[in-house]
């Protein structure tokens, strides 16, 4: 196999439910604690449960920058008793996704 060439592969997902955060970091160094700090706490609150392994990603708003990046972090959930949930603090919305 040359080295210089990507092996790309794309398959579904299944639907999934996610608990949503949007966030301005200075840098994804602060991501970790973004999420050990904040989001887990909150969805600990909220009494979520997230399936294993786990499945997160992050959504770039205004595209992908080193520093000040407005995100949202998405991380998959089992369970919510508030699937629609909004809040002024903490864990934005519980959406379906695909």
């Amino acid at each position: 196999m040359n080295l210089n060439q990507a092996i790309l592969s794309i398959d579904s997902l299944p639907a999934i439910i996610v608990a949503s955060h949007r966030a301005e970091i200075q840098s994804y160094d602060k991501l970790r604690k973004l999420c050990y700090m904040t989001i887990g706490p909150e969805m600990s609150r909220l009494r979520c449960e997230c399936p294993e392994p786990g499945y997160c990603y992050t959504i770039e708003h205004g595209g992908y920058r080193q520093e000040n990046t407005d995100i949202k972090y998405c991380e998959q959930v089992a369970t919510s008793p508030q699937y629609s949930y909004v809040d002024s603090t903490g864990i934005r919305k519980m959406r379906r996704i695909g």
